[in-house]
């Protein structure tokens, strides 16, 4: 797995993902002193567009700090006229797979249910790609925001390595030819998700190119998309085989 690095800044429980494009911060001595100043600045000392600037500098040392594959930073911004007015910003380095073994080997690491390769899959299949996403955690930023009143008091930002156990969500690519199955399991919380009962499927059309089943699995939203003539009851079939659950 490549550690290049790419910049990315999502919305508002926006992710920073340093990934596939290539994007390299060299060590600059007459640097230190903007880095500092990152940290410590109020809004009372520099304008609007000054601190947006140390403050991206600051992201993207961060970034640098984020040297695995899954490693997860939360940062915390003070002055919410910062960062588009995002609170909070995850700083990761993306964990992806090229080939299933790898993929596997790294799931079974983690806690909770993972997807796995459908056994019942037709032949011919191979994956391209995979990947591990942190989960969201409103504990831990509730933690990192008390914590940078604190420490973090006087600085633009505060941030800390978040150590996660349980996949926030979990992405397989097959490719068979121009032939594709996307599977796909994601967190969502019970109590305010909209409700699903047994299985929703979506034929493809003119406008949506690939067929879709979805369903739930305690706090866990699971689907499949596919490109092929799979049938619904095909689709169910192969749904059986594909999350293993752990004991």
């Amino acid at each position: 797995m490549k550690t290049t690095m790419k910049l990315v800044i999502a919305t508002l429980s926006g992710i920073l993902m340093f990934g596939s494009m290539s994007f390299t911060v060299q060590a600059d001595p007459s640097q230190a002193a903007i880095d500092t100043a990152a940290t410590t600045s109020t809004d009372q000392e520099l304008t609007l567009e000054e601190q947006n600037k140390l403050v991206e500098k600051e992201v993207r040392r961060i970034g640098q700090e984020a040297k695995n594959p899954g490693d997860v930073y939360v940062a915390f911004f003070s002055n919410k006229k910062l960062m588009s007015g995002m609170e909070f910003l995850y700083i990761i380095n993306p964990l992806t797979f090229k080939t299933y073994e790898e993929y596997i080997k790294k799931a079974a690491t983690y806690q909770g249910a993972v997807l796995q390769k459908p056994s019942n899959l037709p032949n011919g299949y191979k994956l391209v790609k995979a990947e591990i996403v942190h989960p969201k955690s409103k504990e831990f930023e509730a933690e990192v925001k008390k914590e940078a009143a604190i420490e973090g008091q006087g600085k633009l930002l505060y941030a800390k390595k978040y150590d996660w156990k349980v996949p926030g969500e979990i992405k397989l690519e097959f490719v068979n030819g121009k032939n594709k199955f996307l599977l796909e399991m994601y967190t969502i919380d019970p109590k305010t998700a909209k409700k699903q009962t047994g299985y929703v499927y979506e034929p493809a059309s003119e406008k949506a190119k690939y067929s879709f089943l979805s369903w739930r699995v305690k706090d866990k939203a699971i689907t499949i998309q596919t490109n092929t003539d799979m049938s619904k009851e095909d689709l169910i079939k192969l749904s059986k085989t594909m999350v293993l659950e752990k004991k």
